[in-house]
């Protein structure tokens, strides 16, 4: 398994200084977030800055803010797989609709239209592996994608991946080692974070994001070492991307920052006292 860093948990900060950070820290690769500067700068510069700190693009990731034409229901997915097959990335993170009630409405059919574009743009050169939603609201306990194995059964009709966020199946209350245990040989992609379960004063999703989920791994509640020990055993050969909020990392303070990211990649490199780096 190999040992990324998402970007978006530094994203605002100029690239060549995540790249930096993640180098320094002993990261070997990069979960790229599409951001503005990335737009701008085209593959071919972001594929050279990239590599000139030693580190690859083991994914994709759709923007965290609005970048027109970038919207994953209005094009962006099939921008997502261009830019990785421009990158040599292997693979770009899809996200299920937010809005769906039921597996047969509008929104489900839409975007069983955008993953057959997506898989048809990305050929064999590229796999689109589908994320499990975070809760944010109490709408979302009715979108049925919420459901694993909902999760699992489009994914196999559809031949995707799967990607695990951890502090997203948390907030579903999904046992961790069951969920990784139900998505199978298609997991190829697991978001690392820890959870910590707040109270009504943070019940918001801006809050939420910050105070709840995309915690420092070893910081919650979550059994995120023995999740990692069962990959290794089970000699999972995807990636693993820390994926933390700015604010749990306390990223306005770099000395700070940068004991969080060393924390955070020798965490992973040894939990269970097994997992090693590139292994």
């Amino acid at each position: 398994m190999r040992i990324s860093l998402s970007t978006g948990a530094l994203y605002g900060l100029p690239l060549e200084a995540v790249c930096r950070l993640a180098a320094e820290a002993g990261f070997e690769s990069l979960e790229l977030v599409v951001a503005p500067e990335v737009v701008v700068r085209g593959p071919g510069r972001v594929r050279a800055l990239v590599a000139d700190h030693g580190l690859e693009i083991a994914a994709v990731h759709p923007p965290l803010v609005w970048i027109p034409g970038w919207r994953e229901r209005r094009g962006g997915l099939c921008r997502a797989v261009g830019l990785a097959r421009a990158l040599g990335a292997p693979r770009v993170v899809a996200h299920p609709p937010r809005r769906c009630a039921d597996p047969g409405d509008a929104q489900a059919r839409r975007f069983r239209r955008r993953i057959e574009e997506a898989r048809h743009a990305a050929g064999a050169d590229v796999r689109i592996a589908l994320e499990n939603l975070g809760r944010k609201r109490r709408a979302d306990d009715r979108n049925p994608f919420t459901d694993l194995a909902v999760l699992v059964r489009f994914a196999r009709e559809y031949d995707l991946g799967l990607t695990l966020d951890t502090s997203h199946a948390a907030s579903f209350g999904h046992d961790l080692l069951d969920a990784a245990a139900q998505f199978g040989p298609r997991l190829e992609n697991v978001h690392l974070s820890d959870y910590r379960p707040g109270s009504a004063l943070v019940d918001n999703g801006l809050l939420r994001n910050h105070f709840v989920h995309h915690q420092v791994p070893g910081t919650g509640v979550l059994p995120l070492a023995a999740l990692l020990a069962r990959l290794l055993a089970d000699r999972y050969a995807g990636n693993i991307s820390v994926e933390v909020g700015p604010v749990p990392m306390r990223a306005w303070w770099l000395p700070r920052l940068r004991r969080e990211l060393k924390g955070m990649a020798a965490f992973v490199r040894g939990a269970g006292g097994q997992v090693r780096s590139g292994s």
